[in-house]
């Protein structure tokens, strides 16, 4: 039972083996099988076709019935492939706390000329990639954090990033915010002075600065019509960017 070839491309670019691949498009084509009937269709041994199919109802992919024999089902494309992209997101974070590690460890043991200070950029794509980052970012703030925010960046900042920001005000350090706050709803604005020193302003973009060394930059809500445009941010290391980035904010903000 062949698989199309730009189906097997797609489904192993996003994470599934191609014995997993084979397997998957088949129950898709005759769901509610055992495992013997799919050895005998795929060409696999009985013990390799239940240890592949026990792998992949581990994450999601399939699932079987209660009754004895177990026969097993897909998962919808719609469900598998969401599965498949979360799994490549936890990834892509694990990179990038492995990133950050390398790199404090690099400026630790004086691998780099100079201070780092001329470190690349990292562009961040993917809803869910930004938020976790955006979590982890906030989170580690040790004196400032600076957020320049739209309307729906405020609102994120509640909704999202509040335990976040919790932790960073118990810590000690400052939190300054500017925000069209006239505009996002009344609970959102009163909580956000809570956890935060607030200005009125309108912003162009969104921008995070933690601590003077780095900032996350993203586009506004405008660019909602080029979705992919949107669900993208710049994280910058570059000391002498940041510095004028938060320089830019304390004129705005009057600190």
């Amino acid at each position: 039972m062949k698989v199309p070839e730009r189906i097997a491309e797609i489904l192993g670019n996003l994470g599934l083996a191609k014995p997993e691949v084979n397997l998957y498009v088949y129950l898709l084509r005759r769901p509610g099988v055992t495992v013997s009937q799919i050895a005998k269709d795929v060409g696999l041994t009985r013990q390799r076709v239940y240890d592949l199919l026990e792998e992949m109802s581990k994450r999601g992919i399939v699932y079987f019935s209660s009754q004895k024999p177990r026969t097993y089902f897909p998962v919808s494309p719609e469900i598998a492939t969401s599965i498949l992209i979360r799994e490549k997101e936890r990834e892509f974070y694990h990179a990038l706390k492995l990133r950050e590690e390398f790199i404090n460890l690099a400026r630790s043991a004086h691998l780099m000329k100079g201070d780092g200070s001329n470190a690349l950029s990292l562009e961040i794509t993917g809803r869910r990639a930004i938020i976790n980052t955006l979590k982890k970012f906030v989170g580690e703030a040790k004196k400032e954090l600076m957020v320049f925010a739209t309307r729906n960046e405020a609102i994120r900042l509640v909704y999202e990033l509040k335990a976040e920001l919790d932790d960073v005000k118990a810590s000690g350090a400052r939190i300054y915010v500017i925000a069209p706050l006239k505009d996002v709803p009344a609970e959102i604005a009163e909580i956000l002075k809570k956890l935060a020193e607030c200005r009125e302003g309108e912003a162009p973009g969104r921008m995070y600065i933690r601590d003077g060394k780095e900032a996350i930059l993203m586009p506004s809500e405008g660019s909602l019509r080029e979705r992919s445009r949107y669900d993208c941010a710049l994280l910058v290391s570059n000391r002498d960017i940041v510095a004028v980035l938060r320089s830019l904010f304390v004129a705005r903000f009057g600190i």
